[in-house]
């Protein structure tokens, strides 16, 4: 008798759930949500033209479901927060920081994020925002990754003393005038950062052994 009582019991609870939630499934399924107008908001806009590009991007104004933007990628920026309770909603996004540049054959340039993904492609013109990032050249697609990699590997004190880096002719070039020069690019896991820094003239050339070891070839070119 008691466990029928008990049986009983939890049939009416799930029966009452089911009512109370059976509405909002119905709704869910047969009236999904309605596409509205977005308002973009950049967050720490650098310039007109940034803001601009961000309303561009995620384009503001056009009646569009909030799931679009939960399913799309989006380039240069971050969503933040996305508020669909009001009409227009407002989406909120910051540009994500580019990490370094790579120079292209075509006179373009790509921004790269920290990892090595594409932010940007710019103009010439457009690069004064981005001028103290490292850039990359003569290199190819598939050499960027590894690249990218190592740098990430290096102290960040060393990467604010590059200013490009000569990828396929195995050349980093630094602030100040100086060079380093290296056969491979696994020597400089083996190289004293600190050291280097401590000691760093101008105008001078260093290369760079398999050892860590480096010695000047060339000072005051």
């Amino acid at each position: 008798m008691e466990i029928r009582c008990a049986v009983g019991l939890w049939v009416i609870v799930a029966i009452g759930l089911g009512v109370f939630f059976l509405p909002s499934f119905i709704s869910l399924f047969l009236f999904p949500q309605k596409p509205i107008p977005f308002e973009v908001v950049l967050i720490e806009p650098r310039s007109d033209e940034r803001i601009q590009l961000a309303k561009n991007t995620f384009m503001e104004g056009f009646a569009l479901n909030p799931s679009f933007f939960r399913n799309t990628r989006f380039p240069g920026f971050t969503i933040e927060s996305v508020e669909e309770t009001s009409n227009p909603g407002i989406i909120r996004v910051s540009e994500k920081k580019a990490s370094f540049m790579v120079q292209l054959d075509d006179g373009f340039y790509r921004l790269l994020d920290e990892w090595g993904e594409v932010l940007w492609v710019l103009r010439h013109d457009q690069l004064i925002p981005f001028l103290a990032l490292p850039i990359l050249f003569n290199t190819e697609d598939s050499e960027i990754p590894d690249i990218v990699a190592r740098l990430n590997r290096m102290p960040m004190l060393f990467r604010n003393y590059v200013s490009s880096i000569d990828v396929g002719g195995m050349v980093i070039y630094l602030r100040g005038g100086n060079q380093i020069i290296t056969r491979s690019w696994e020597s400089f896991e083996h190289f004293s950062y600190e050291t280097f820094i401590q000691s760093m003239g101008q105008r001078t050339t260093y290369e760079l052994f398999s050892s860590g070891r480096y010695f000047i070839v060339d000072r005051k070119r």
